[in-house]
């Protein structure tokens, strides 16, 4: 008896245990799914989709612009760019490589309700036609009270963050020529690029430097070599130039003779 009962208990048990799902198959056409993994599907999914979002690398500043222009833009390219003639173009060196600069003086902003630009210039200077400089001039009084560390910090909004030299103080040269006298602030760089802000030592007033540094160094090797050739050939070049003068006012004088002699009577 006792037996029976314990049996009878037994089945009860089981077929309370399985109403639940009993009732969830005559719900769901397929009797297949497994209830208890529904729950899990969307917590996965969304899972995935927050790992994804947070594996995006931040995007990384682009050194090689500034504002509408590009380090390797070509000689032409800058000159419609700033509404310039490729005549305007001066020519540092033309040997062993050609070495060009563009000073570009920004126009007077017409738009008296807009925020004069900062900008006063910029130097463009081309390798073999190619841009690899820009030296950045600002107006002393467009920066007028404004500190290095509001330079930086506004600069930094666009190229990320600023290394500052420490210790002894880093000069570096806006001037393509001229030997290194400004005194650096701030820089930003890759392994490609580099833009430096700096002081200038004469009027105080701030400025920027970005370089291909590769195009940089070759730049500056040929701009020594250019340098070397043109004094080495620096008699050569007076006494042709010399000549030339001294050509030229004896075609003149023969020029005036031949005119007084067919004009002139007593």
């Amino acid at each position: 008896m006792i037996n029976a009962r314990s049996v009878v208990i037994s089945v009860l048990g089981a077929m309370l245990s399985l109403a639940p799902l009993l009732c969830a198959q005559d719900l769901k056409p397929s009797g297949s799914v497994a209830i208890q993994e529904l729950p899990l599907q969307p917590q996965a999914l969304l899972a995935g989709l927050s790992f994804q979002s947070d594996s995006i690398p931040p995007q990384t500043p682009d050194l090689s612009r500034y504002r509408e222009f590009r380090l390797g833009m070509t000689l032409p390219a800058v000159a419609k760019q700033t509404d310039m003639e490729l005549s305007d173009a001066t020519i540092i060196h033309q040997r062993p490589v050609l070495i060009q600069e563009m000073d570009w003086r920004l126009p007077p902003t017409l738009d008296s309700s807009s925020a004069p630009d900062p900008v006063e210039s910029i130097v463009f200077s081309f390798y073999s036609g190619e841009l690899f400089r820009m030296a950045v001039n600002y107006a002393v009084d467009r920066t007028e009270g404004l500190s290095e560390a509001d330079l930086i910090k506004a600069i930094s909004a666009t190229y990320g963050a600023a290394a500052r030299p420490a210790g002894k103080t880093t000069l570096v040269s806006l001037s393509l020529s001229d030997v290194a006298s400004d005194q650096l602030i701030a820089r930003w760089e890759t392994a490609q690029y580099s833009i430096s802000l700096v002081r200038s030592s004469g009027d105080s007033s701030f400025g920027m430097l970005l370089l291909s540094k590769g195009m940089n160094s070759q730049a500056r090797t040929a701009s020594a070599e250019g340098t070397r050739i043109e004094e080495r050939e620096a008699p050569q070049r007076e006494r042709a130039r010399q000549k030339q003068q001294d050509d030229d006012e004896r075609a003149a004088e023969a020029k005036a003779k031949l005119a007084n002699q067919a004009a002139f009577h007593p």
